[in-house]
């Protein structure tokens, strides 16, 4: 077995069940012990069960991409499957069908066609911004309308509360061993009003909350389908390339229930430009190369489209950049499982492995990012003999279970962020400590989702022409 914290006699790694619950920012404790071991690959085994953590480029590539129809299962819970979070396993029949689906029309060519929606979700973000307050939740507003073909106000903002009454199933049931009953299976047979039990009353709490999450929103874009035929959307795509699958109704709510959650579940995409914008308050200098660069390629009498992205390398290079310093999923929110026996590098890994690929270690690691605690959106301007891995490699998961949703993410905080820097200086707030620098474990929570603390900056125009062009 790869090595690991020494256990004690048939319970094993007890002290890790019981301490996971309580640890914050496990991704830098297991690339820790990948020193401490020096091994890119460490193991944890609790009473039967082993826990596999992979820190290091080689080793997720070998395992979860080259060998992904091995790692491809993904780790099962009981809490999660009582919360009704079964639908995001997507392995094997009937969740293969699910998948497919979802990859259809949120495929890498498939995005062009929600770039509207983009723009338009855009426009409505900018025309909120305000010198000291700013509201990003309109990015995430992106998805609704792509998935659900939701437009109106009301829609969203009931669906918003939806979201918001389930993150914290999400946030508990997501990361690998925030119950006991993970790592002592009899648990669950232990009566709720029992010590031990309680967390069968949170999962019976939050799975109405999940399954009104799947249920609502379709209801809503099934008559929207039905009436009239609005800007084209995951949801009315289905009804039209699935209509002869067995269970229709169910793929659609499923998959569409999968978008929201992936992609970005808690907005990711405002995850990503919060942190975007924390950074770039600290990085003025940054913020003018950017400037310089959108201003020669498209002056200062519009807002960028997508036909600038190319031309528009800079700006690509500090959303990288951001998701390598700070990756919204620093540990992939739902863990691999091994099908079969295997070996990696002389190790032995048992089948029914729990395993957990830490993007965070990977992107944080000196031999592949050089002076990797150094904000350096330039590491991503070099020539491609020169250039880095794309963090997207590993910021959304890997092997088959990367999040299928990465590429709608990522265009659309490019929109924003191309279209806040043409328009607006991001400053820090006028009481800020100029001397205090970001700190990564106290200015950014610690959860499934990362992203920064609330903090104040200022958004600021450019210039009168800049404040026209967002209003």
């Amino acid at each position: 077995l790869p090595p690991g914290p020494k256990g004690v006699p048939f319970l094993g790694n007890i002290s890790y069940a019981l301490g996971i619950q309580k640890a914050s920012h496990q991704w830098a404790y297991y690339a820790e012990l990948s020193k401490k071991y020096c091994s890119d690959i460490v193991h944890f085994g609790i009473i039967g069960e082993h826990v596999i953590v992979l820190n290091s480029v080689k080793a997720t590539n070998e395992i979860l991409e080259k060998r992904s129809g091995l790692y491809s299962d993904r780790a099962r819970t009981f809490v999660r499957s009582a919360a009704r979070h079964h639908h995001v396993y997507l392995t094997n029949s009937p969740y293969r069908l699910h998948r497919r689906t979802f990859h259809q029309d949120f495929n890498r060519q498939a995005i062009a066609t929600y770039e509207p929606i983009m723009l338009d979700s855009c426009s409505a973000l900018l025309k909120k911004l305000a010198p000291e307050q700013y509201d990003l939740t309109h990015a995430g507003f992106a998805i609704l309308n792509a998935v659900y073909g939701m437009t109106t106000q009301g829609e969203i903002d009931d669906y918003v509360h939806l979201a918001g009454l389930a993150a914290p199933s999400v946030v508990e049931t997501f990361n690998h061993g925030s119950f006991l009953v993970d790592f002592f299976p009899l648990l669950k047979y232990v009566p709720a009003w029992l010590p031990g039990g309680s967390f069968k009353k949170k999962a019976a709490a939050w799975a109405p909350t999940v399954s009104n999450l799947r249920n609502a929103p379709n209801c809503v874009a099934t008559k929207n389908f039905e009436k009239f035929n609005v800007s084209p959307t995951l949801q009315d795509g289905l009804h039209t390339n699935i209509g002869s699958e067995a269970n229709m109704e169910e793929v659609i709510k499923n998959t569409t229930g999968i978008a929201y959650f992936e992609l970005p579940f808690h907005f990711q995409t405002v995850a990503l430009l919060m942190s975007s914008l924390l950074v770039l308050s600290h990085h003025p200098e940054v913020q003018k190369k950017a400037q310089k660069e959108l201003d020669s390629v498209i002056g200062r009498h519009r807002l960028p489209d997508f036909s600038d992205q190319k031309s528009l390398p800079y700006i690509d290079a500090i959303l990288k950049e951001v998701q390598r310093m700070y990756p919204v999923t620093p540990l992939r929110a739902v863990p691999h499982r091994s099908t079969s026996n295997d070996i990696y590098d002389g190790y032995f890994i048992p089948k029914g492995s729990v395993i957990i690929g830490n993007a965070w270690a990977i992107l944080h690691d000196p031999k592949v990012y050089f002076d990797p605690l150094r904000f350096n959106p330039d590491r991503f301007m070099e020539k491609d003999s020169n250039m880095p891995p794309n963090p997207e490699l590993y910021a959304f998961g890997f092997g088959r279970r990367v999040c299928p949703g990465r590429h709608f993410a990522l265009q659309a905080a490019w929109i924003v962020l191309a279209s806040v820097l043409a328009t607006c200086n991001i400053m820090r707030s006028r009481d800020d400590d100029l001397r205090k620098k970001i700190d990564p474990w106290k200015d950014f929570n610690d959860g499934v989702i990362v992203h920064p603390k609330p903090f104040k900056c200022r958004i600021v125009p450019r210039s009168l022409d800049a404040l026209n062009l967002m209003n």
